[in-house]
């Protein structure tokens, strides 16, 4: 078992589900010194989190929708926590139109008291695991904000089939035209359809090509990639480095995903 880093999910509420993927926590394992580099994979969506350390927790971090991977330092005895979004609701959730949060990295400032409350629960959820305060918050704005549901709709469906749906058919699914879908799918998830679907494939290819036994092949077969040679140049494009240097990295981590 890797043990450098940890990296785990946790469900949210069923009747949150429309709002948030999942929890997560992140931390480096209990015998690494640090600081070490992360390479966080993308994946599309919105993510919101703050980190803890013995000193205090930082400001509420938002990692918005990028196509491309960024990295951080990871300090020994902090730990990370925070709930990814789903798609149709990040822009909901912070009160903006969905490009702003097209590559957005750093603390977020603005919104109103209840960000502030989600602060709250997501230290307490760095913490100690405990997602009680979220649940209770999540359940709470499920109740009132608006997501575009037909975004929702064709975001489920390219996320279910790991971005190999066709795009066509995800318009179907939320009863859109391929250029009405492109349009509201850009203004409330910050991606075109289009490239949210290269972005769930690539992280497909990647957790697969880190599981025990498998290669960069063998993932961009089970990703359906014409062949490894593509696979290849998204991973470059996406990391900028060679993809044995992103296995090697991401091999380091004890990855604990749901489902």
């Amino acid at each position: 078992m890797n043990d450098e880093m940890l990296y785990e999910e946790l469900e949210v509420p069923p009747a949150a589900r429309g709002l948030a993927i999942c929890y997560w926590r992140f931390r480096l394992g209990d015998d690494v010194a640090g600081p070490v580099e992360h390479v966080i994979v993308p994946d599309g969506v919105t993510s919101l989190s703050v980190a803890v350390a013995a000193t205090g927790a930082s400001p509420l971090l938002c990692a918005g929708p990028t196509r491309i991977a960024h990295s951080v330092q990871v300090q020994a005895g902090v730990v990370y926590g925070g709930v990814r979004l789903a798609p149709a609701a990040g822009a909901a959730v912070l009160g903006v139109h969905g490009s702003t949060l097209r590559g957005h990295i750093g603390p977020w400032v603005g919104g109103d008291n209840r960000l502030g409350g989600l602060r709250e629960a997501l230290v307490e959820l760095a913490r100690t695991g405990v997602t009680q305060a979220a649940d209770m918050l999540l359940t709470q704005w499920a109740k009132t904000l608006s997501t575009d549901e037909a975004v929702g709709r064709a975001a489920d469906l390219l996320i279910d089939s790991g971005g190999r749906a066709r795009i066509a058919d995800a318009a179907d699914a939320s009863g859109l035209s391929e250029r009405q879908l492109r349009r509201r799918f850009f203004d409330v998830a910050g991606l075109t359809p289009k490239e949210f679907a290269g972005v769930r494939r690539l992280r497909e290819a990647c957790i697969r090509a880190v599981a025990e036994h498998e290669t960069w092949a063998s993932a961009a077969a089970g990703a359906d990639y014409a062949d490894q040679a593509h696979l290849s140049r998204e991973v470059r494009s996406a990391f900028d480095q060679t993809p044995r240097r992103i296995a090697k990295h991401l091999r380091r981590i004890d990855h604990r995903f749901l489902g």
